[in-house]
């Protein structure tokens, strides 16, 4: 338990590891609630009985907003993820919603075969951060008949949200031109992940995607659950103390195999397929401390937001105050959000208080 909380000192967490089991319990239930009132009004708009499970619904809506393959190409799902990203920059140019850097670019690629065990879904290489030039991202996307369901015309946004713009390529593009050398190198995940777990909300409570809001948001309620147990199995791989596996979901956590009982927590949650429930615990063991940073970080940044909200002069316009808000977070470069919380309430407020 102690070489654990001096880990995660050492990665910038200041909250105590009963704490973040907390955090996840909250999250968790909350999540739940917030799936459950999407349920009820999604089965009613489809014609679905009315005891439909959300895992039935997400079944239905896997199959109804399927991506067409011709000729049963999976490399045609790429297509689909350029027009995305494409369709999310138009929307953000045209609202101004964030300062984008003077050089970057974003390829989408599908996952080689020797990484495809450690990439769920997908993931995004990020720019080199002493590299000159263009700083340019790679999005890797793992393709497979068995992995289908990942890919589908809602759940493919909330990914080019979180991978693209505005997420992991547009904050750590503006990282790797940072002038400090610690700024651009520093691996701070729980900033990193915060943002773009935030992103993920915040894009549709702007209008994206606005015909399909419900579908699009109880996908992704449905996906990001999994930040509720990535606290509770990073905690528990970290220190061997199976309580942390409890946050309050109704599955059987005996077996002895810790694997298997993770994934167990994992698949109750989530509804993830095997393979991406085996891919997700196969990068959780190697990597202490990411798997609860995504929580955390998404967490802290909510918090700041309120606490600009609370502080801002009351005639404060609320999409000038996120401008302003991801100008200052793009700006910081990488830092833990312990660090990020305090210089991001200074640089927003203060230029507001000057008006």
């Amino acid at each position: 338990m102690e070489q654990t909380e001096r880990l995660l000192r050492a990665k910038g967490v200041t909250l105590s590891l009963d704490a973040l089991h907390q955090l996840a319990r909250d999250f968790v239930a909350r999540n739940r609630d917030e799936v459950e009132a999407l349920r009820a009004r999604l089965v009613g708009r489809y014609g679905l009985p009315e005891d439909t499970t959300a895992e039935a619904l997400q079944e239905h809506l896997n199959a109804r907003f399927a991506v067409a393959l011709p000729d049963g190409q999976l490399e045609a799902v790429l297509e689909v993820y350029e027009a995305e990203h494409r369709a999310i920059l138009a929307f953000i140019q045209a609202q101004d919603l964030f300062p984008m850097p003077p050089d970057h670019d974003l390829r989408i690629l599908r996952t080689p075969p020797f990484m495809a065990p450690l990439i769920p879904a997908g993931a995004m290489i990020p720019p080199p951060p002493f590299r000159e030039g263009t700083q340019t991202s790679l999005v890797y996307l793992t393709l497979s008949e068995a992995l289908r369901d990942e890919h589908t015309a809602l759940s493919i946004p909330a990914m080019m949200v979180h991978e693209g713009i505005p997420g992991h390529h547009l904050q750590l593009a503006w990282a790797a031109g940072h002038p400090s050398i610690v700024r651009r190198l520093t691996s701070a995940n729980d900033q990193a992940e915060g943002w773009t777990t935030m992103l993920e909300d915040w894009m549709l409570d702007q209008g994206y995607r606005a015909e399909q809001a419900d579908e699009l948001r109880f996908i992704t309620k449905r996906d990001i659950a999994r930040i509720g147990p990535r606290v509770a199995i990073d905690l528990f791989f970290m220190t061997g103390e199976r309580r942390f596996l409890d946050i309050g979901v109704d599955v059987d956590l005996s077996h002895p195999d810790p694997f298997v009982a993770a994934g167990a927590l994992l698949r109750a949650v989530t509804g993830f397929v095997p393979e991406r429930v085996e891919a997700e615990l196969g990068w959780y063991s190697l990597h202490r401390g990411v798997p609860l940073s995504y929580l955390l970080g998404n967490h802290l940044i909510w918090e700041t937001k309120r606490s600009l909200a609370n502080a801002a002069p009351p005639n404060a316009d609320p999409l000038a105050l996120d401008r302003a808000f991801h100008r200052a977070f793009l700006e910081l470069g990488s830092m833990p959000m312990a660090l990020a919380q305090r210089a991001l309430l200074t640089r927003v407020l203060s230029p507001m208080e000057a008006l």
